[in-house]
């Protein structure tokens, strides 16, 4: 599915609660008050303060933590996190979660303003235990099927298909069978199917269909494949016409959303 341009009141009030997505009201002030401990701006900025986010955050955020049960603890890995506030949301329900992402091994690459911020920092803002995975998800230790989520917000488009298939398939290993791979990928309004471009600055508009057809071990349970670029039944031009129905970001994009479940190992 595309998200769609108007949110319900359920994700609205979502939104509020974890001041998604971009930080509760005023958090630029509050993390510019040098004289008070970053644990202490933390709290007050909310945990989605420290990293930039798209607009279309609004609807993928609350989408994505819908797709979970939260009754019981899960273990839950995030990839593609960096230090996003999603994370530290799911560890306050009570889950186990693992932030997977190669840029955390950059030097300084947490990073706000003239302060660097860590997971370490954050864990202790909002009494959580998210533990930092500085590697590819294809390089990360996790034991085979022991994952009850894999979840890839805006990811997977900012790679190769080749490097998309690798961390499909990767996740579909570490899964539990009738775990699920729960993503969102951008789709680029300034790129190919809709214009001549193959690729902007932020990478490429990902084909789905080959995507799923690639890791026969996943079946879609959530997401219309019509609504899914390179799937069956997917038509630009009935996109395009159709564009005020859905969510579009601030840079020229909208969001697919859907939900692969493993089905065999």
């Amino acid at each position: 599915m595309l998200a769609p341009r108007e949110l319900s009141d359920e994700y609205e009030a979502w939104n509020r609660k974890w001041g998604a997505p971009f930080g509760y009201p005023s958090s630029e002030r509050i993390l510019g008050r040098t004289e008070l401990p970053l644990v202490h701006r933390a709290r007050l900025a909310g945990p989605f303060a420290f990293q930039a986010n798209n607009t279309t955050r609004h609807f993928e955020y609350p989408w994505v933590f819908d797709q979970m049960i939260h009754t019981n603890p899960a273990t839950i890995v995030d990839v593609g996190a960096g230090i996003t506030g999603f994370q530290f949301v799911l560890g306050k329900m009570g889950h186990r979660v693992y932030s997977v992402d190669p840029g955390l091994a950059v030097p300084d690459g947490y990073g706000w303003g003239s302060e660097k911020v860590s997971h370490q920092d954050l864990n202790s803002a909002f009494h959580t235990t998210v533990e930092p995975v500085p590697t590819l998800l294809e390089d990360a230790t996790f034991t085979h099927g022991t994952i009850d989520y894999v979840i890839c917000i805006s990811t997977l488009e900012h790679v190769s298909f080749d490097g998309s298939v690798d961390l499909l398939k990767a996740a579909t290993d570490r899964l539990k069978l009738g775990g699920r791979f729960i993503a969102t990928v951008d789709l680029f309004l300034d790129l190919v199917p809709f214009t001549r471009r193959q690729s902007n600055k932020w990478g490429e508009n990902l084909d789905l269909g080959m995507l799923f057809r690639s890791e026969q071990r996943l079946k879609l349970v959530s997401g219309d494949p019509s609504q899914l670029y390179g799937c069956e039944g997917f038509d630009a031009a009935e996109i395009q016409e159709r564009c005020a129905e859905f969510y579009l970001g601030h840079y020229p994009c909208m969001a697919q959303c859907f939900v692969l479940e493993k089905i065999s190992e």
